[in-house]
């Protein structure tokens, strides 16, 4: 019975994984993902602009056309209109919301896909989640879009909430290898 439950849970999470892989690119399992089309084909031959050009790509996060920035008054006062995040509601928000399904069970990615939220400010993941809900943080709808949507599924007080419980986390470094103990 349990071989039965550990090949149906293993099947499920890679049928899931391939369903996400699918919906985050925005193509079929047949074609490349659109982001290594863009970074592959640059559209000039100069070796400087290129690699200006894939920096671009892969560093700068592009806003959903149409969508105004914040002005520094803006952002500030809906900074100050937050309300004080809990952690203990923060770490409930995270296991609800499949965080950790990314982001790791304290913040601490298990893929460099992924960043790792552990340590970081408050401000920073609240400004963050608020750019997913108002569109800023758009990156042409690729990985992006599951952030997108979860932020603009949740409330001011759980985004306070699960940043005070990813502040909250020790910083701790990403190891490409871990030790496994056999005993």
């Amino acid at each position: 019975m349990q071989t039965h439950t550990y090949l149906l849970k293993t099947l499920l999470t890679l049928t899931l994984l391939l369903v996400s892989s699918v919906f985050l690119t925005g193509c079929s399992t047949e074609n490349e993902s659109p982001a290594i089309t863009e970074v592959v084909q640059p559209e000039t031959t100069q070796p400087e602009k290129v690699l200006k050009e894939t920096a671009e790509v892969a560093v700068t996060p592009t806003k959903k056309p149409g969508v105004a920035t914040w002005s520094k008054v803006e952002l500030r006062a809906k900074l100050q209109t937050m309300p004080e995040g809990d952690i203990i509601r923060g770490e409930t928000v995270h296991n609800t919301m499949m965080c950790a399904s990314c982001h790791g069970a304290t913040g601490v990615s298990p893929s460099r896909n992924y960043p790792s939220l552990a340590g970081q400010t408050e401000t920073y993941l609240v400004k963050t989640m608020l750019d997913y809900q108002k569109g800023l943080r758009w990156e042409d709808h690729r990985q992006a879009d599951v952030m997108a949507k979860l932020a603009q599924l949740m409330t001011e007080q759980q985004i306070a909430d699960v940043s005070a419980f990813y502040a909250s986390q020790p910083i701790q470094a990403w190891q490409a290898k871990q030790e496994v103990d056999e005993h």
